[in-house]
């Protein structure tokens, strides 16, 4: 067969592709003014301590701004974490990127593949492709309903696929 006739997997168009990423509730602009909003405060609270002959007290303060702001930084990092789900004609690959950029990649064959999401306390769920021996959980950085609203999506995306 000639090789121009085949046809290249990464120039077929997506029938499913959705890109998953952990929820933060404060954007980054916002945490900074935050941050310089209880800094103004430690820094008046400090102060007065100071003032009353208590400054250790005013060191603690400023430990503690640093701290919730290692905290805020810690916590967007993290949330560069992200998975691609996408499915083509002929696969459904997952791509998870880490915050430190490195990148990991699972290829099901779409017919075969199974997805299940268990129960795993009172609370909790998780989302989990399946085929033979290779699995992965996706979408556990998701809070509870949004897992199940993802898993019910790509089950009917799955099921027109299967039923095309």
């Amino acid at each position: 067969m000639d090789k121009s006739l085949q046809m290249d997997k990464s120039l077929q168009p997506a029938i499913f592709d959705q890109q998953l990423k952990p929820y933060r509730a404060l954007k980054p602009e916002h945490v900074q003014n935050l941050i310089f909003l209880l800094g103004a405060l430690s820094i008046l609270g400090g102060i007065r301590f100071y003032v009353l002959g208590a400054w250790p007290v005013a060191l603690f303060l400023v430990l503690d701004i640093a701290a919730l702001g290692l905290a805020f930084y810690v916590n967007f990092r993290r949330a560069r974490l992200s998975e691609t789900i996408t499915l083509t004609e002929t696969e459904l690959v997952v791509v998870r990127t880490h915050p430190n950029g490195r990148e990991e990649s699972w290829v099901f064959e779409p017919y075969w593949v199974m997805l299940s999401l268990k129960k795993t306390d009172a609370y909790s769920s998780t989302c989990k492709l399946s085929l033979h021996n290779q699995s992965v959980t996706i979408g556990s950085f998701l809070n509870e309903d949004a897992r199940k609203a993802f898993y019910m999506e790509l089950r009917d995306v799955l099921d027109r696929w299967k039923h095309r």
